[in-house]
């Protein structure tokens, strides 16, 4: 699959992590970005960073004991301490850049995300798998699909004439569900109709399917 462009950002957000995860982060930047003359002006000192992160520690061994004091405490310092992240981690960012190879941002103790967008790709050929008689006068279509990309298939039918050839065809656009066949009604029976499909993603059409003959009966 193409990649379309190529940028890495910085992994900020800390509100899912746990208490033990939020320290153990905290401290890969202090020892990575205060450690990295690539980051060499943080918005947050070093000491401030450091001091919120002890504190943060402290209180969690503490909030072990359950007291709800210490408990709200710890809260209130954790906010501090994901602020600090937050603030120097678009620093960071900024101080990379959004082309910068990946190891830059890494050196620094934060986690990357990916910004990458995947170049659409075109679709695989659909095609009619099976064609099932029904009542008299009806045919249902099987189609062999192409997977979720696929915005809709167009259907198309025709008679057969004695020369093998679809003067006219009908043609429907299929948006539903197709796990049970496209049911077709109206037809003649005795006649032998062909039946092609293709499908619609996003970089347009595919090509008509190979035909698939069937007599109605």
């Amino acid at each position: 699959m193409g990649i379309s462009k190529n940028q890495w950002k910085v992994r900020i957000g800390l509100s899912r992590d746990s208490d033990g995860d939020v320290a153990k982060k905290g401290r890969r930047v202090q020892d990575g970005t205060y450690r990295n003359r690539r980051f060499s002006k943080p918005p947050v000192t070093f000491d401030d960073f450091k001091s919120a992160l002890d504190r943060f520690e402290a209180l969690m061994a503490e909030a072990l004991h359950g007291d709800r004091r210490i408990t709200a405490n710890k809260s209130k310092v954790r906010a501090e301490v994901v602020g600090n992240y937050e603030l120097v981690g678009v620093y960071v960012q900024h101080v990379a850049g959004d082309d910068e190879a990946p190891a830059d941002i890494l050196s620094s103790g934060y986690d990357l995300l990916s910004t990458s967008y995947a170049a659409p790709k075109p679709l695989d050929q659909p095609s009619i798998r099976e064609v099932r008689q029904g009542k008299s006068g009806e045919l249902r279509v099987m189609l062999k699909t192409v997977g979720r990309d696929a915005k809709y298939y167009v259907l198309r039918h025709g008679p057969q004439n004695d020369n093998g050839v679809v003067d006219n065809w009908t043609e429907m656009n299929v948006t539903k569900d197709v796990s049970y066949g496209v049911p077709l009604t109206g037809l003649k029976p005795g006649t032998t109709y062909v039946f092609q499909v293709c499908a619609q993603g996003k970089l347009g059409m595919t090509d008509w399917s190979d035909p698939y003959t069937k007599m109605c009966t």
